[in-house]
């Protein structure tokens, strides 16, 4: 990854195609695949409105120079992960946005929905693989979205079952094509297949397919009901 002329090998001008990749492209854009954020750029016309306006320029400052250095870097894709690998230390800043957006019905309404599908994105992404797989510049999203919807098929007894075929146990994740350092697994080992990726509904429950994913959901909606309860306390100024 080293390039001759760039400070440390490593960064230098602003690569423009990474300014598309990292915000807008389903190749690593970060607006693709949380969508919600979207709404922290629309915030910033309330920033002026605030008695804390400096509190939020930092947080905007923190946001534009963690993207500028990330474009200036030779390495901005972040390799083989999925999504904008490098702009994860600048996520809590475009959540703090989200505070200033109106109390207004419709905004709540357009936050949730948005919420949801960045949730989903990211459960359905981490469900199939972090990792990048496929083609070097297609959307890792697209591919865990397919893949599981493949899954449910199968599961649910839609598409036949392929004797021989890594899906014909409604499988749901999408394997490592490459050996791993340290990988004390050999690829041709039974095992691999089944533990290389896996989530706790399979280890603890022994589910199989997109059933293991039921213990996550369930936690999920757990949790995501709790936090809406206390939200709604806040905003009514109770305890």
């Amino acid at each position: 990854m080293l390039d001759e002329g760039y400070t440390l090998g490593l960064f230098g001008p602003i690569h423009w195609i990474a300014l598309f990749g990292l915000t807008i492209s389903p190749f690593r854009g970060l607006f693709w695949y949380m969508p919600v954020l979207v709404l922290s750029l629309f915030a910033l016309w309330r920033v002026r409105e605030s008695d804390h306006r400096w509190f939020w320029w930092l947080a905007l400052a923190n946001i534009l120079l963690t993207l500028l250095i990330n474009t200036t870097f030779n390495g901005w894709h972040g390799g083989i992960a999925s999504g904008p690998r490098y702009q994860i230390i600048a996520l809590p800043f475009y959540v703090l946005l989200l505070a200033l957006l109106p109390n207004r019905r419709e905004d709540w309404i357009v936050l949730s929905a948005l919420t949801a599908l960045s949730f989903s994105n990211m459960f359905v992404l981490s469900a199939v693989s972090p990792m990048a797989v496929g083609p070097p510049y297609g959307s890792p999203l697209s591919l865990s979205y397919g893949t599981l919807w493949s899954a449910l098929q199968v599961d649910f007894g839609i598409t036949p079952v392929s004797v021989g075929s890594v899906l014909s146990a409604g499988n749901i994740h999408a394997y490592p094509d490459f050996l791993m350092r340290d990988w004390s697994i050999e690829l041709s080992d039974p095992a691999f297949r089944r533990w290389a990726v896996f989530n706790l509904g399979e280890r603890v429950f022994g589910l199989r397919g997109t059933w293991s994913l039921l213990p996550a959901l369930v936690l999920a909606t757990v949790q995501g009901g709790w936090m809406i309860r206390v939200a709604g306390k806040v905003e009514k100024g109770e305890r």
